[in-house]
Protein backbone atom coordinates (compact mmCIF):
# COMPACT_ATOMS: atom_id res chain seq x y z
CA UNK A 1 0.00 0.00 0.00
CA UNK A 2 3.20 2.27 0.64
CA UNK A 3 4.32 1.87 -2.55
CA UNK A 4 1.55 2.57 -4.31
CA UNK A 5 0.88 5.93 -2.62
CA UNK A 6 4.47 7.05 -3.09
CA UNK A 7 3.92 5.70 -6.73
CA UNK A 8 1.03 7.16 -7.86
CA UNK A 9 2.53 11.38 -6.92
CA UNK A 10 5.91 10.63 -8.66
CA UNK A 11 3.74 8.87 -11.70
CA UNK A 12 1.40 12.69 -11.77
CA UNK A 13 4.89 14.66 -11.45
CA UNK A 14 6.81 12.42 -14.64
CA UNK A 15 3.18 13.33 -16.47
CA UNK A 16 3.17 17.16 -15.98
CA UNK A 17 6.63 17.19 -16.65
CA UNK A 18 6.00 15.94 -20.33
CA UNK A 19 3.04 17.85 -20.97
CA UNK A 20 4.94 21.10 -19.80
CA UNK A 21 7.77 20.07 -22.19
CA UNK A 22 6.46 18.74 -24.88
CA UNK A 23 4.00 21.25 -25.78
CA UNK A 24 5.59 24.37 -26.79
CA UNK A 25 5.47 24.94 -30.60
CA UNK A 26 8.66 27.03 -30.52
CA UNK A 27 10.94 27.40 -28.20
CA UNK A 28 10.37 31.00 -27.25
CA UNK A 29 7.41 31.36 -29.07
CA UNK A 30 3.81 32.64 -28.01
CA UNK A 31 2.54 32.36 -31.19
CA UNK A 32 -0.44 30.00 -32.29
CA UNK A 33 -1.34 31.78 -35.53
CA UNK A 34 -0.83 30.47 -39.37
CA UNK A 35 2.62 31.96 -39.96
CA UNK A 36 2.51 30.97 -43.89
CA UNK A 37 -0.64 33.68 -44.10
CA UNK A 38 0.51 37.14 -45.78
CA UNK A 39 -0.74 38.83 -42.76
CA UNK A 40 1.72 36.94 -40.54
CA UNK A 41 4.26 36.95 -42.46
CA UNK A 42 7.24 36.99 -40.09
CA UNK A 43 9.67 39.55 -41.69
CA UNK A 44 9.13 42.81 -40.91
CA UNK A 45 11.51 45.34 -39.46
CA UNK A 46 15.16 45.55 -39.32
CA UNK A 47 17.74 42.49 -38.36
CA UNK A 48 18.57 43.66 -34.38
CA UNK A 49 21.10 40.70 -33.96
CA UNK A 50 23.37 38.37 -36.20
CA UNK A 51 25.69 36.19 -34.35
CA UNK A 52 27.90 34.05 -35.68
CA UNK A 53 29.46 31.26 -33.62
CA UNK A 54 28.18 33.19 -30.64
CA UNK A 55 30.06 35.67 -31.83
CA UNK A 56 27.86 39.00 -32.21
CA UNK A 57 28.34 39.95 -36.04
CA UNK A 58 25.81 42.95 -36.75
CA UNK A 59 28.29 45.51 -37.36
CA UNK A 60 30.76 43.14 -39.70
CA UNK A 61 27.92 42.60 -41.88
CA UNK A 62 28.32 46.38 -42.87
CA UNK A 63 31.41 45.01 -45.01
CA UNK A 64 29.17 43.65 -47.56
CA UNK A 65 27.31 46.95 -47.87
CA UNK A 66 28.63 48.89 -51.19
CA UNK A 67 28.97 51.84 -49.95
CA UNK A 68 29.25 53.84 -53.39
CA UNK A 69 26.17 52.59 -54.66
CA UNK A 70 24.25 53.00 -51.70
CA UNK A 71 24.84 56.76 -51.58
CA UNK A 72 23.98 56.52 -55.36
CA UNK A 73 20.28 55.14 -54.23
CA UNK A 74 19.81 56.83 -51.16
CA UNK A 75 19.74 52.96 -49.30
CA UNK A 76 21.27 52.56 -45.78
CA UNK A 77 24.86 52.01 -45.35
CA UNK A 78 24.23 50.13 -42.67
CA UNK A 79 22.93 46.51 -42.69
CA UNK A 80 20.76 47.31 -39.59
CA UNK A 81 19.05 50.45 -40.54
CA UNK A 82 17.97 48.88 -44.00
CA UNK A 83 14.45 47.16 -43.12
CA UNK A 84 12.14 44.02 -44.27
CA UNK A 85 9.18 45.12 -46.11
CA UNK A 86 6.59 43.19 -47.58
CA UNK A 87 3.90 43.56 -50.16
CA UNK A 88 0.77 41.33 -50.66
CA UNK A 89 -0.29 40.00 -54.02
CA UNK A 90 -2.41 37.41 -55.70
CA UNK A 91 0.64 35.16 -56.24
CA UNK A 92 1.73 35.44 -52.62
CA UNK A 93 4.06 37.92 -50.64
CA UNK A 94 6.92 39.85 -51.93
CA UNK A 95 9.33 40.46 -49.10
CA UNK A 96 11.99 43.59 -49.84
CA UNK A 97 15.28 44.46 -47.53
CA UNK A 98 16.36 47.44 -48.48
CA UNK A 99 15.64 48.67 -51.45
CA UNK A 100 16.88 46.10 -54.37
CA UNK A 101 16.98 42.62 -51.97
CA UNK A 102 14.76 39.60 -52.35
CA UNK A 103 13.16 37.36 -49.62
CA UNK A 104 11.50 33.88 -50.57
CA UNK A 105 10.79 31.39 -47.71
CA UNK A 106 9.04 28.14 -46.98
CA UNK A 107 7.85 26.81 -43.96
CA UNK A 108 8.28 23.17 -42.95
CA UNK A 109 4.80 21.40 -42.71
CA UNK A 110 5.41 21.13 -39.25
CA UNK A 111 6.26 24.79 -39.11
CA UNK A 112 9.43 24.80 -37.13
CA UNK A 113 11.43 25.43 -39.50
CA UNK A 114 11.82 27.99 -42.61
CA UNK A 115 14.19 27.49 -45.85
CA UNK A 116 14.90 31.22 -47.08
CA UNK A 117 15.96 31.97 -50.26
CA UNK A 118 17.86 35.90 -50.39
CA UNK A 119 17.91 37.59 -54.06
CA UNK A 120 20.56 40.72 -54.14
CA UNK A 121 21.31 43.32 -56.57
CA UNK A 122 23.71 46.07 -55.14
CA UNK A 123 23.83 47.45 -53.21
CA UNK A 124 24.59 43.96 -51.08
CA UNK A 125 27.22 42.25 -52.60
CA UNK A 126 26.68 38.71 -50.06
CA UNK A 127 23.19 36.64 -48.69
CA UNK A 128 22.83 37.84 -45.35
CA UNK A 129 20.85 34.40 -45.16
CA UNK A 130 24.16 32.55 -45.66
CA UNK A 131 23.16 30.13 -48.68
CA UNK A 132 20.09 29.94 -50.60
CA UNK A 133 17.88 27.47 -49.49
CA UNK A 134 19.85 26.30 -46.34
CA UNK A 135 16.79 25.28 -43.74
CA UNK A 136 16.65 27.02 -40.28
CA UNK A 137 15.36 26.01 -37.25
CA UNK A 138 12.72 28.57 -36.08
CA UNK A 139 13.78 29.44 -31.94
CA UNK A 140 10.66 32.21 -31.89
CA UNK A 141 7.71 32.90 -33.77
CA UNK A 142 5.07 35.10 -32.59
CA UNK A 143 2.99 37.36 -33.15
CA UNK A 144 3.13 41.37 -32.43
CA UNK A 145 6.18 43.07 -31.20
CA UNK A 146 8.05 40.13 -30.05
CA UNK A 147 11.54 39.53 -32.56
CA UNK A 148 11.30 36.71 -35.30
CA UNK A 149 14.96 34.17 -34.10
CA UNK A 150 16.00 31.93 -35.99
CA UNK A 151 19.23 29.89 -36.11
CA UNK A 152 21.00 27.15 -38.16
CA UNK A 153 23.91 25.12 -38.23
CA UNK A 154 25.72 24.62 -41.62
CA UNK A 155 28.21 21.75 -42.74
CA UNK A 156 31.37 23.76 -42.09
CA UNK A 157 30.22 23.89 -38.14
CA UNK A 158 29.33 27.68 -38.07
CA UNK A 159 26.72 28.67 -36.17
CA UNK A 160 23.85 31.75 -37.60
CA UNK A 161 21.71 33.29 -35.19
CA UNK A 162 19.37 35.90 -36.91
CA UNK A 163 17.04 38.30 -35.18
CA UNK A 164 14.53 40.12 -36.93
CA UNK A 165 12.15 42.73 -35.70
Amino acid sequence: MKTIKTLIPALVLVCLAFVFTTCKKYPESRYWGNPTKAKNCPFYGSITKYTVNGIDSLDLLDKYLDSTSANLTNTPTKVKDATFSFYLRASGIDVVFGLRSYVTYQFSSDKKKITISFTTKFPLQKNLFVVNGTEWDIIRLSKGDDPFKIKTTLNNGNTYEIQIR
